[in-house]
């Protein structure tokens, strides 16, 4: 079957950009090339795979094993949670505040880090940060390792296995943390049944953050710089975890684009 043919055939179900993705994806080759290869035959059986994988609401970024972020391309699959757009806000927020500290050689904690995408974008974008990548999940952790390897951010990067601050055992300038903040009952079909559940949910949203602030002051250095990526409508709760175990501190709330509340800033006094 040509590929002229197939694109015929799904253009009325599926957007055309991806179907090019898709198409561009088995081909090995760029989506603006595509049109050099409409006369192509091939075996139609193989790419209908990848189709009927995307008509089954599996997210396209797990069929391409990518994602771009913040202008990186990340490798992903159904062991990490596909990075988010609104997620780029706190990257945005970290390198802002990070670029104004005249001495960058800091030590940085990516907590939660899943494929590695917040603590990879920043340490590509602050060459002299020395970056830790911790979670729970050493599935994810793999994830994690084949991003830091394509990008080639090896030097003075850290892959560490742990409960939260299980394992830790150092003291941090600035620590970033892109928890699971969903309530169990905010869940969706197509999130549970594609993404894991251990990188989404906890309890009622705010159980993690009290187990993260308890102990949070253990791994602090004098001078420190907390981001989170919160859920809508939690602030409030959160803001009294973090003022029961943190003192002389200033917390900024910050919004997506959506108006939705979405970064919390925490720097020490």
């Amino acid at each position: 079957m040509k590929i002229k043919e197939i694109i015929d055939l799904y253009i009325k179900k599926i957007p055309k950009n991806d179907i090019y993705l898709l198409i561009s994806s088995f081909l090995n080759c760029k989506k603006l090339d595509i049109i050099k290869y409409y006369d192509l035959d091939i075996d139609y059986s193989k790419i209908e795979k990848l189709f009927k994988r995307y008509e089954n609401k599996e997210p396209i970024n797990y069929i391409l094993k990518s994602k771009e972020f913040y202008g990186l391309n990340f490798y992903v699959d159904e062991r990490v949670l596909i990075p988010r757009f609104e997620t780029e806000i706190l990257v945005e927020k970290v390198i802002n505040k990070l670029q104004k500290i005249d001495n960058k050689k800091l030590k940085l904690l990516d907590l939660c880090c899943g494929s590695g995408n917040i603590g990879l974008t920043l340490k590509y974008n602050i060459k002299e940060l020395n970056v830790d990548l911790v979670d729970i999940s050493s599935e994810a952790l793999e994830v994690a390792k084949i991003n830091m390897d394509n990008l080639n951010l090896n030097l003075n990067v850290n892959i560490i296995n742990s409960d939260l601050f299980k394992e830790i055992d150092k003291k941090y300038d600035v620590i970033v943390c892109n928890p699971p903040y969903l309530a169990v009952d905010e869940a969706s079909y197509q999130t549970d049944k594609y993404e894991p559940h251990l990188a989404l949910y906890t309890k009622d949203g705010i159980e993690i953050f009290e187990r993260i602030f308890k102990s949070i002051s253990n791994y602090l250095n004098p001078n420190f710089l907390i981001f989170l990526e919160i859920g809508d409508g939690h602030y409030k709760k959160i803001e009294k975890v973090i003022n029961k175990y943190l003192k002389n501190i200033k917390i900024n709330l910050y919004y997506d684009y959506n108006d939705r509340e979405r970064i919390v800033i925490i720097e020490s006094l």
